[in-house]
């Protein structure tokens, strides 16, 4: 995995793991053990990519 982006808070990671098993309890430990909210992470898939994006919930702001 590595990060393809970070705006404003947005990270952006980016992994070519199997979209059947793209919501996988590794994600959401990583996402725990670096201090992020679960609730706000998601996920949408790009041709063969799975994008992980998720916001800190501190600078959260939805428009």
């Amino acid at each position: 995995m590595r990060v393809e982006a970070r705006v404003k808070g947005l990270f952006i990671y980016e992994t070519e793991i199997d979209r059947r098993r793209f919501v996988d309890h590794r994600w959401k430990v990583w996402c725990e053990w670096n201090n992020i909210t679960t609730e706000y992470l998601y996920f949408f898939i790009e041709y063969s990519y799975i994008y992980i994006c998720y916001v800190n919930s501190h600078k959260l702001k939805r428009t």
